[in-house]
């Protein structure tokens, strides 16, 4: 009986998760608040940069996706941002 009941709340936490993702969705919520969390994202990667020369990168692999083309593209993005009001 126990597990039926934790299964029917399951079922009851999914339905309203799936809800309220289409309503942020279809209010453009969920993009925005996506938008916010890249943009602070790649502003504390620029940060990791700026102070490379006091402790450097380790990780290779983000030494090189700071290099790559998506990484310039993201920080061109971000200085947009605000006029969308995605910052």
């Amino acid at each position: 009986m126990a597990a039926t009941a934790a299964a029917v709340v399951a079922e009851e936490d999914t339905e309203l998760r799936d809800l309220l993702v289409q309503t942020l969705e279809n209010s453009g919520v969920l993009n925005r608040i996506k938008a916010e969390l890249r943009a602070a994202v790649f502003l504390a990667l620029e940060e990791q940069e700026k102070v490379e020369n006091k402790t450097p990168l380790v990780n290779e692999s983000l030494k090189k996706f700071l290099n790559t083309k998506d990484a310039a593209r993201s920080r061109r993005s971000r200085e947009f941002s605000p006029r969308f009001r995605y910052n």
